[in-house]
């Protein structure tokens, strides 16, 4: 926010707050578009216009904000990109080299683990308390976000809590990490050498680029962790409405639109596995099966979320 500030203070520093209109925003939008920003990066710069106006009517000093009506820029769906799970385990490979289990840097691998392996939002990874780890240590109970702009702790964007899937591994390195750093039940897991919130912007630039480029696979973005952890899911065999539930989304027709993504692991399915009708039992063909799993599955039994995880190995737990 303090870059955006100290971008924005020299050009409109000194217009009074009723020139904020939505078509001010709106130019401003277009302004920074021929830029060539992205969506959501001019998103960023635009929140902060409406977070100081909304502040100012929170605090009576205006009646309403003048950008009342504006809306944000809609993000493309070509933005969305993921790892599979070989990818997502070679990244977490080379994270648990990067930063060995005693480092004092090893938080950063856990986050890594937390985005790929709960579908959690950066915000909701930055706002994690160590009260949110449940009782039985089997879940996680997704109940803030932090706020990058206004630095709070603000409800999920559903304003709802949920449920996200907390396997051993994962478990452990939480516990870990909050008793060697001595994390009280109302700080966050995760913070900076002030104790306070991770700041987003500052990680994605200091850590999260730096280190998938030095890695040397495919780049995608922070949030597309989430994406990953969804389609992974989603191919591991979890149905659509527990996906619905674990990833916060508001109706099932979000999530299904992660389906599409995996469209080619179902091809190549379709490739190896077939029941044919030549003889009296059915007979399933396979074919090249470590082109499409090198884990073990039963087809018996329906995957559960408690036997899916991503881990460093590549082998699920």
């Amino acid at each position: 926010m303090k870059g955006v500030l100290n971008e924005i203070l020299p050009r409109f520093g000194d217009l009074t707050m009723d020139k904020f209109t939505p078509e001010f925003l709106a130019t401003y939008q277009q302004e920074e578009k021929a830029r060539g920003l992205e969506n959501a990066s001019v998103n960023r710069k635009t929140e902060v216009f409406t977070t100081i106006l909304n502040f100012a009517v929170k605090q009576r000093r205006i009646p309403f904000s003048p950008a009342n009506g504006f809306r944000k820029l809609r993000k493309s769906t070509t933005e969305m990109e993921f790892w599979d799970q070989d990818e997502a385990a070679a990244f977490l490979t080379f994270a648990n080299m990067t930063y060995p289990k005693d480092s004092t840097d090893r938080w950063v691998y856990v986050v890594y683990l937390l985005a790929l392996n709960t579908a959690m939002r950066a915000g909701e990874i930055w706002g994690l308390k160590p009260s949110d780890l449940s009782r039985d240590g089997r879940s996680i109970q997704v109940r803030r976000q932090f706020n990058r702009v206004t630095l709070e702790m603000t409800p999920t964007k559903s304003k709802k809590s949920r449920l996200a899937p907390l396997n051993d591994e994962l478990r452990e390195e939480l516990e870990h990490l909050i008793k060697t750093k001595s994390i009280e039940a109302d700080e966050t897991v995760f913070m900076n050498e002030l104790r306070n919130p991770v700041c987003h912007e500052n990680f994605v630039k200091r850590q999260f680029l730096v280190y998938v480029k030095a890695w040397g696979g495919r780049s995608i973005r922070f949030h597309d962790l989430r994406h990953s952890a969804t389609t992974m899911m989603i191919a591991g065999g979890i149905d659509l409405k527990t996906v619905k539930e674990i990833c916060g989304h508001a109706d099932i027709a979000t999530t299904m639109t992660y389906v599409h993504l995996i469209s080619g692991a179902v091809e190549r399915v379709a490739q190896v596995f077939s029941v044919t009708r030549k003889t009296q039992q059915p007979q399933l063909l396979i074919a090249n099966v470590r082109d499409v799993t090198e884990t073990n599955t039963d087809v018996a039994d329906e995957p559960s979320l408690s036997a899916m995880s991503v881990r460093k190995g590549g082998e699920p737990i």
